[in-house]
């Protein structure tokens, strides 16, 4: 039983959960893909080479794969509303500590203090959304994915804005902005995680943790899921991480490609309409065949027209990448018995998100290899045709 169910808070203690957490998954986003459109910055001042800092927009995917697992522990010993308050401290922390470093080293440590921070509030958003509005969670998450999906565009499009306050602080002064904001919904939800009850304990799976895998692993079409899970998001973030700095390399302003950058988020937030239905209409492999082939003309529009049609190929980057995400995560909720989808989600990030460091890293290291920006979006090329091939592979419907 819920200690505290909705039925016995008033609307607007419900109204203030929902809204603290569209608040904070504004952070599952933003300070991380505000790194994009500023690497060139980073890597000028910090003098970081092109691998470290593919490796440091890595390194919070790789984080949210491997800590969706453990943050999930975290949510049922601590409750969501503590889990919460924890991990947005840690993002405020890690996003703050960005702005002080001095060299390649203590950026990477401040970014998986941040990046640990991202992957346990991920983890907790869904609890709190349960906890918060027990009889519509549904709604609930819609609230909250709306923020993570606004995060994705605030991330890049107030770039050029927080420079310019930040005056001779730079990038710097970035993220010192969303650090701040981090601490600051931490704050928020310290004071308010009292109001959050743990989830009810009776429906958990009483398997282990061997159990709930094999049993998410067999489910149809789960691997080729994951698969599509790990493509989407690889393509994603080498477009978030790597766009940018072709566009520079193509003779564009720093400045400048903050809106190609932006179109990205702008793709993601039209694709968030109407991917819900479009999939009880025609069905899931359908739709995630043209999230497929929509992601795959925009990686090779980079290849042909990098600078010509920059915003068009970002906006299509954005879309169809969001719409195999949706479809993608909505897989446990709809395949999974009740008392496994947690640890059904739980196994599609941990594994989606491995999977999708295998986007910007290795541009990052093809370009140190060759000094040129080609073969690194060629392969992306051939991550996006793999993303085609496995929503070949899943159910049409559940």
């Amino acid at each position: 039983m819920e200690a505290h169910s909705s039925r016995q808070r008033s609307a607007p203690v419900v109204l203030s959960l929902l809204g603290l957490a569209w608040l904070a998954a504004l952070n599952g986003r933003g300070p991380t893909l505000s790194l994009g459109p500023l690497l060139p910055l980073v890597q000028h001042d910090l003098g970081m080479a092109s691998s470290v800092a593919g490796f440091a927009t890595s390194l919070p995917v790789i984080l949210m794969g491997l800590m969706a697992l453990p943050g999930g522990l975290l949510v049922d010993r601590a409750g969501p509303g503590r889990a919460l308050a924890v991990a947005l401290f840690a993002i405020g922390l890690g996003g703050w500590a960005r702005a002080f470093v001095s060299g390649p080293a203590g950026f990477l440590g401040a970014t998986l203090v941040l990046g640990s921070g991202v992957a346990a509030m991920q983890a907790a958003l869904p609890a709190v959304a349960r906890a918060a509005l027990p009889e519509r969670p549904g709604l609930a998450t819609a609230v909250y994915f709306n923020g993570l999906t606004l995060g994705v565009f605030a991330g890049t499009a107030l770039v050029p804005l927080l420079l310019a306050w930040s005056g001779q602080a730079g990038w710097r002064g970035v993220f010192g902005f969303w650090g701040a904001y981090g601490l600051a919904c931490g704050a928020l939800w310290a004071a308010a995680s009292r109001e959050v009850a743990h989830a009810q304990a009776g429906s958990r799976s009483t398997g282990g943790v061997l159990a709930d895998i094999r049993a998410a692993w067999q489910l149809p079409g789960f691997p080729a899921t994951v698969v599509a899970f790990g493509a989407q998001s690889a393509v994603f973030y080498a477009f978030v991480g790597w766009l940018p700095s072709e566009l520079v390399r193509q003779g564009w302003a720093v400045p400048q490609t903050s809106g190609p950058a932006a179109m990205v988020a702008a793709g993601a937030l039209a694709a968030g309409f109407g991917t819900p239905a479009l999939t009880d209409l025609v069905g899931r492999r359908v739709v995630l065949l043209g999230a497929g082939l929509v992601t795959t003309l925009a990686v090779a529009g980079v290849l042909v027209a990098p600078s010509q049609a920059a915003w068009l190929w970002a906006f299509l980057a954005g879309f169809g990448t969001t719409v195999a995400f949706g479809v993608a995560l909505a897989v446990p909720a709809e395949l999974a018995p009740p008392e496994r989808v947690g640890s059904t989600a739980g196994t599609l990030l941990t594994l989606g998100y491995v999977l999708s460091s295998l986007g910007p890293l290795p541009v990052g290291i093809l370009l140190d290899l060759t000094g040129s920006t080609r073969p690194g979006w060629a392969y992306i090329l051939l991550v996006a045709l793999a993303l085609t091939a496995a929503a070949a592979r899943t159910p049409s419907r559940r």
